[in-house]
């Protein structure tokens, strides 16, 4: 990896997380309206991939100078079940409601979003070896 492709990865994977995590703030705690979204999804599907791209994500950013650590997913799960738990909590105060059920679909969320991030790089470190580069 040359030095330029280091320091791109290090802001965009940075401004990625920054951008995606104040929309789910915005997204979670915007007063809910008569009008329904002009989309129909579960609620808690989309609690599952918000906070899979939360997790996946800060596993990015965390893991852009040393390859993921087990000990560094599992400091990124801790982070996002804060995260989503701090969520639900505050969300009453924009007229929404808070559901247990919406918390534990974050925590599998994020367990998911950290699962693909070191699926992904494990396969890229397997395809590095054998192409005999150095990979992430």
């Amino acid at each position: 990896m040359t030095k330029l492709t280091a320091i791109w990865g290090k802001y965009l994977s940075r401004g990625s997380l920054a951008v995606f995590w104040v929309l789910l703030l915005v997204g979670t705690h915007w007063p809910p309206s008569a009008s329904s979204p002009p989309f129909n999804l579960s609620d808690k599907l989309l609690h599952f991939v918000a906070y899979s791209g939360l997790a996946f994500l800060l596993t990015w950013v965390l893991s852009i100078r040393t390859p993921p650590t087990w000990e560094r997913a599992a400091l990124v799960i801790s982070i996002c079940c804060l995260a989503g738990a701090l969520d639900e909590i505050t969300q009453p105060w924009t007229g929404r409601t808070t559901e247990l059920y919406d918390w534990y679909a974050d925590v599998a969320g994020a367990i998911a979003g950290v699962a693909v991030f070191m699926l992904l790089t494990t396969l890229e470190r397997r395809r590095a070896k054998t192409a005999g580069t150095v990979g992430v």
